[in-house]
């Protein structure tokens, strides 16, 4: 009996040690985001350059009924900012990655999420 009660204390203490954990990671990439907000000028998907290029933030959130070039799985997997020739990473990885588009240069610099995507995808070519 006293095993049991010892072993229910460690899974009890175990989950509660990566809830914790999970949370704090959580709050690291909410203000790793800021902080690439406050440090570069983000690209807004309300922008009007960006509309009119179907930009997203987040690539799996695209509309592939008016984006259709993004509905396959094969494009789903490789079609994203990060993999796109316009793009020139800055600095960052995963969801917090931050590059240039040459697409979003003018009238001012913004720049975009390396996970976004946007209808003027365009692969690399192999190197």
């Amino acid at each position: 009996m006293k095993n049991e009660s010892s072993r229910r204390e460690f899974l009890k203490k175990s989950l509660l040690t990566a809830g914790a954990t999970g949370l704090a990671m959580s709050s690291l990439s909410t203000k790793a985001q800021a902080e690439a907000k406050k440090k570069y000028n983000m690209l807004e998907e309300s922008d009007p350059q960006a509309k009119a290029l179907g930009y997203f933030k987040d690539a799996a959130k695209a509309d592939t009924k008016k984006f259709p070039k993004r509905a396959t799985p094969e494009a789903k997997k490789t079609q994203f900012c990060n993999t796109c020739a316009l793009y020139k990473k800055v600095e960052g990885t995963g969801k917090d990655e931050v590059g240039t588009c040459t697409l979003f240069m003018a009238p001012k610099l913004r720049h975009v999420k390396g996970l976004g995507w946007c209808n003027s995808w365009v692969a690399r070519p192999a190197k």
